[in-house]
């Protein structure tokens, strides 16, 4: 998974955070919850996202955010399933082709399966 990925899937799993949000905080060009962090004030923090209760564990719980979330991942890992974003290049055509593509995906088994032409 490349880092891309696990950031701002990192973001994604935040409660009150969806795929608007994530779309508004990656066009403004934040890539990691670190960085939202780092270089956002509450008041830009709001202008992307909504909920309190969000900006509340960005700005307040962040490393114990990206702990949980680290952990979750590596568990994926070890049972086998690979996670995939539309910032990786694995990332299936079939998907990349979709009007509202998901931004992930959980894959388990042979991924050229998803890329198969026929």
């Amino acid at each position: 998974m490349n880092i891309t990925t696990k950031n701002i899937y990192t973001l994604y799993r935040v409660s009150g955070i969806g795929v608007k949000t994530i779309e508004k905080i990656t066009d403004a060009g934040y890539n990691s919850i670190h960085e939202l962090v780092s270089d956002c004030s509450q008041e830009e923090l709001r202008k992307y996202i909504s909920r309190k209760t969000a900006i509340e564990i960005i700005t307040n719980n962040a490393e114990e955010h990206s702990d949980k979330i680290e952990r979750e991942l590596e568990s994926l890992e070890e049972n086998g399933i690979t996670l995939y974003s539309k910032w990786d290049e694995e990332y299936p055509i079939g998907y990349q082709l979709l009007k509202d593509a998901p931004l992930f995906i959980y894959t388990k088994g042979n991924l050229e399966l998803l890329n198969w032409k026929d």
